[in-house]
């Protein structure tokens, strides 16, 4: 028997059915694009072959990205994006389907297509992963002569110690001298020279970094990290103060398993999903209606905190100067708004059900290797 319904009861209905699916589409196009990208269809040379460029991609992605800032390095290169400082360059009216990249501190970068909608009236569809991943970072700030036959390294992120010591570890990162020029450094490599830790304990860890004492001159030319990195990249030991310096694998990454169908690397926790909202951004084919964007962002393992992490107000830089580019000033409410109207994908990585350990995992809802993307409703 039918039953009639109050219109203003109709009205919430109905809004909530719009609402309820236009999540859905959402949801369903971004596991479509995910599906597109990580997941090729299997029993055709083409595509094997697609599969095969697709993991080369990608480990080249993971060697050459093993610090946030070289990820964002390796991201512009060769790519037709323009750079555009929302800090201090003028506002400039931007065109629908320009391709625009923000970059804060080096270490985060926003990649923006702008939409054939204004922000004020739409918002953006945006997918955000962290770069940066659980690894030791040298303590050289008070670095003399006397201390550099063992280093001191802390953890960035929850790394646990026992998975690091005696692993052959290069030494990656950025140093900024003190009339403020930005030097990349590498020190180690296959073949080369490296790093061990010997020794951790209480968040601490023992950096094996040379066999000659630095106070002996009898023993002929000193030794030390100062010395090498003075003779490669003319820094000082005051210049040490302001460095950012990692400690990654040596070892690059690589296929794993007769069927190479897994890829074994350092710091995948979260460039796995970093890497395929850069690469689906990237090839997106003609103006979107809504600006979409991709936010690769650092810090996200020390509680975004930073300047270079999410819980900085760079988006909200961003969000004011696409908006004042659209047209006129811009107010807190202009601001809020736009937000209110944007939708965000938060891309993170999972631990897939282990079979060997199922008792720490949820097995009715962990994921499953092989079973295809992840959607968590709640978290992240």
């Amino acid at each position: 028997m039918s039953q009639a319904i109050p219109a203003g009861k109709r009205a919430r209905v109905w809004l909530r059915q719009r609402s309820a699916a236009h999540r859905s589409r959402f949801r369903l196009a971004t596991l479509a694009l995910l599906s597109t990208l990580c997941l090729p269809a299997l029993g055709s040379a083409h595509a094997d072959k697609a599969q095969d460029q697709l993991r080369a991609q990608y480990i080249r992605y993971l060697d050459e990205g093993a610090t946030p800032s070289a990820l964002i390095a390796h991201t512009l290169a060769g790519k037709k994006w323009r750079v555009v400082d929302a800090a201090s360059d003028p506002v400039h009216h931007f065109k629908a389907g320009e391709r625009l990249v923000f970059i804060n501190q080096d270490r985060t970068a926003l990649f923006v297509i702008v939409g054939r909608d204004s922000l004020a009236s739409a918002g953006v569809r945006m997918v955000a992963s962290h770069i940066d991943t659980p690894s030791p970072r040298l303590f050289l700030g008070k670095v003399d002569k006397k201390n550099q036959l063992s280093l001191k390294a802390g953890a960035h992120g929850g790394i646990k110690g026992a998975h690091w010591l005696h692993r052959p570890l290069r030494l990656r990162g950025q140093i900024i001298k003190s009339d403020g020029k930005l030097i990349d450094v590498q020190l180690g490599a296959e073949g080369e020279m490296a790093f061990f830790i010997e020794e951790s304990g209480h968040g601490d860890y023992s950096v094996i970094a040379s066999s000659t004492p630095t106070d002996e001159v009898k023993m002929g030319k000193t030794a030390s990290i100062v010395s090498l990195l003075h003779e490669r990249y003319g820094v000082s030991a005051d210049d040490l103060r302001s460095s950012e310096l990692y400690l990654v694998p040596i070892l690059g990454a690589r296929a794993v398993g007769i069927e190479k169908m897994m890829v074994g690397s350092h710091g995948q926790d979260d460039r796995a999903n970093a890497f395929l909202a850069w690469r689906a951004i990237d090839k997106i084919q003609g103006t979107p209606a809504r600006t979409a964007m991709a936010w690769l962002v650092d810090r996200e393992e020390s509680g975004s905190r930073g300047r270079s992490g999410a819980k900085s107000h760079f988006l909200e830089l961003v969000y004011s100067y696409l908006l004042r580019s659209q047209g006129g000033q811009v107010s807190e409410l202009d601001l809020m708004r736009a937000f209110a109207k944007s939708e965000g994908l938060s891309a993170d990585t999972p631990a897939c059900v282990n079979p060997n350990w199922p008792e720490v995992h949820e097995a009715a809802h962990g994921p499953l290797l092989g079973k295809g993307p992840v959607m968590f409703p709640g978290t992240g």
